[in-house]
This record gives C-alpha cells, sequence and structure tokens, in this order.
C-alpha cells in the first residue's frame, strides 16, 4: 500500500507524504490523546524535548472535579502498574527519563 500511495503522490506533483508505520498510536497529524510516540523531525527534536518537559512539569495532578486540575487518577492499580512498566521498558531500551 506505501507504495501505491508513494506512486500516486509522485504522479500528481511530488505531494510530501508520511505514511503511519502502525501501531502504538504514534502522533502524526489529526491523533489519538493517548498516542504512545511522537515522530519529531531531526532539526527540531532538542527544542521538541524542552518544551514537551516544560508542558508535563507545568500539569497538574489531582482530583479531576477541581477546577485547574489537568489530570486524575489511573483508572486502576493495573492500568498504573502498565504505565509503570512502559517507562521501565523505555529506559531498558536506551530511553533517557526527562521528567
Amino acid at each position: 500500500v506505501g507504495k501505491l500511495i508513494q506512486r500516486a503522490a509522485g504522479d500528481t506533483n511530488l505531494k510530501r507524504v508520511t505514511l503511519e508505520l502502525g501501531g502504538k498510536n504514534p502522533i502524526i497529524g489529526q491523533c489519538c490523546v493517548a498516542g504512545s510516540r511522537v515522530l519529531v523531525e531531526e532539526p527540531i527534536y532538542e527544542q521538541f524535548v524542552r518544551r514537551s518537559v516544560e508542558k508535563a512539569r507545568g500539569k497538574v495532578l489531582g482530583d479531576p472535579l477541581t477546577p485547574g486540575v489537568d489530570q486524575g487518577p489511573q483508572i486502576d492499580r493495573k492500568q498504573f502498574d502498565k504505565i509503570l512498566e512502559l517507562v521501565e521498558s523505555g529506559r531498558r531500551e536506551g530511553a533517557t527519563l526527562e521528567c
């Protein structure tokens, strides 16, 4: 399918095309709010990381019914543990936890 899209883009004035590589909710264009990957162009990578960390540090956690709170608790302990395991998996694979 990717080759067909590439060919069609080339045949119609060389449109820029980004193909989703599938799986794990990559954030490309319109997206699910629970994306687990973000594809970032290399020239803006450092700026993207810096600004993402600033945004994350500014989030207010707490009771989701309280005005000004950005995020409440996870739905249950199982989901909480799954998130922690995903973070640890990333670290084992060489990722750096920024905040």
